[in-house]
């Protein structure tokens, strides 16, 4: 368990929350990432899809 304080606010994480936390650090810090994937939520909501078998039919 972990906390930290801001001024008079106390953040208390523990065992899988802290590790997300540090996931999406991590995966924030990747250039470009947050634009792709707010892009693939447009394509998403516009029904721009695809299935999974189709994402790797290449690799049968």
């Amino acid at each position: 368990m972990t906390s930290n304080k801001l001024e008079n606010d106390v953040y208390v994480s523990v065992g899988d929350d802290l590790k997300a936390q540090e996931e999406t650090i991590y995966l924030s810090s990747i250039p470009g990432f947050r634009k792709s994937i707010a892009q693939s939520v447009k394509e998403m909501k516009k029904g721009e899809t695809v299935s999974m078998d189709e994402a790797f039919e290449s690799q049968k």
